[in-house]
């Protein structure tokens, strides 16, 4: 006889409901309220932790110590766990948390016989996790809002306006005030992703329904935008351009999985971009952000800020036209382009696709036309002249 086990994690309990697969009664039923069991080990009331200065958290590890009692539960009510054939689940929205890069691995070799908590300590860059109650993050939000060219710009890229609530300003405050922790970061996830993580003993994505809440996706696309996760952290260097699932025809039918291209940069003059592919989005990432490390080259600049002279790249499909523009032109340039461009350091330039959209052609061409970009001084020193008589001015020019 198999069985079907829903969980819900809430603000101020996880609840557990177990269903016969057979005639569809419930089995059994189980609410670990937080505050009755765990309000003096992790501070909590009403299942949150008020910080001061509208900052609302609550503990991952409280969630995780709540999967282990309510388990515990249900087997002193004589439900065989080895019988629940799938487990379903719902989470609260906007709540963030962040992990260590250990985190892939630990998860991978959870052990049955020890305390969750306990496993999973050492994987948190941040030991708490702001909720939907933090209303903390007014300034954040208008940063976002201002980042992308005001309210109206962000309502059409994400489908919302940015709210206090949200993941994505969250993200932002962490990155401001917490920045060597930031940067110990390697997987933010939400409440379900979290659980569902601890669940599948491996990192999961984040579900499209709970990815409408953060201010970083396009609900119309059901993809990160890329322009919401560069307003969200600026001085990002990797960004993540695009993310698709993919099919492979198997015998027996189908296998998804997900691709993703990534851009990385010093925001100095060195890029480079990857392509990753895994059954998981945060697997497929990592792949993408390696192999994209490993092919940076360096771009010569002028004066640090554009491109030395006007360029035409081309790779397959995809057709790309760069101009350099004087300080203060900003970076007009759209899509994958402008990923480039801030991962590189550019401050200004103007960039037009004139081929295909598709994006790997896309960024390939953009970067076709990058290397073939020569500095003054280089052309000079082929040329067996001074960089002032390459430029035509009697100021030398690097």
């Amino acid at each position: 006889m198999g069985k079907y086990l829903g969980l819900d994690s809430s603000t101020q309990s996880l609840t557990g409901m177990v269903i016969d697969a057979d005639d569809g009664a419930i089995s059994a039923e189980v609410s670990i309220n937080f505050d009755a069991h765990f309000a003096e080990q992790y501070g909590v009331e009403n299942g949150v932790i008020e910080l001061g200065d509208g900052a609302v958290h609550s503990a991952p590890l409280m969630w995780a110590d709540a999967l282990d009692l309510l388990f515990k539960t249900l087997q002193a009510q004589g439900i065989e766990l080895g019988q629940i054939r799938s487990i379903a689940g719902s989470g609260q929205q906007h709540g963030t948390v962040y992990l260590h890069a250990s985190a892939g691995p630990t998860l991978a070799e959870l052990n049955p016989r020890r305390d969750l908590a306990e496993q999973l300590e050492p994987v948190f860059s941040r030991t708490t996790a702001p909720i939907w109650m933090d209303t903390s993050t007014g300034q954040q939000c208008a940063q976002v809002e201002a980042s992308v060219g005001g309210r109206e710009a962000l309502l059409a890229l994400t489908g919302n306006a940015a709210f206090e609530r949200f993941s994505g300003p969250q993200i932002r405050k962490f990155h401001q005030d917490e920045p060597e922790a930031y940067a110990r970061t390697h997987y933010i996830g939400l409440v379900s992703s979290f659980m569902a993580s601890v669940l599948a003993g491996k990192l999961v994505g984040v579900d499209p329904g709970d990815a409408s809440g953060t201010n970083l996706m396009d609900i119309r696309s059901r993809q990160w935008s890329a322009e919401a996760l560069r307003a969200t952290a600026p001085e990002l260097v990797e960004k993540l351009v695009g993310i698709n699932r993919v099919a492979k025809v198997v015998k027996g039918g189908r296998r998804f999985g997900f691709a993703a291209l990534v851009v990385v940069g010093d925001g100095k003059g060195r890029v480079g971009f990857g392509t990753g592919k895994a059954k998981e989005v945060p697997e497929a990432i990592r792949k993408a952000t390696e192999n994209a490390k490993r092919d940076m080259v360096r771009i010569p600049l002028r004066d640090g800020r554009t491109l030395h002279h006007d360029i035409l790249g081309r790779y397959g499909a995809g057709r790309v036209q760069l101009r350099s523009a004087p300080s203060g032109t900003g970076i007009i340039a759209g899509g994958p382009m402008r990923a480039v461009f801030e991962a590189l350091g550019v401050q200004d330039v103007v960039a037009k696709s004139i081929g295909t959209s598709n994006p790997h052609n896309m960024i390939k061409a953009t970067f076709m036309a990058l290397k073939s970009i020569q500095a003054p001084r280089s052309v000079a020193a082929k040329r067996g002249r001074k960089v002032a008589e390459v430029l035509g001015k009697t100021v030398e020019q690097t």
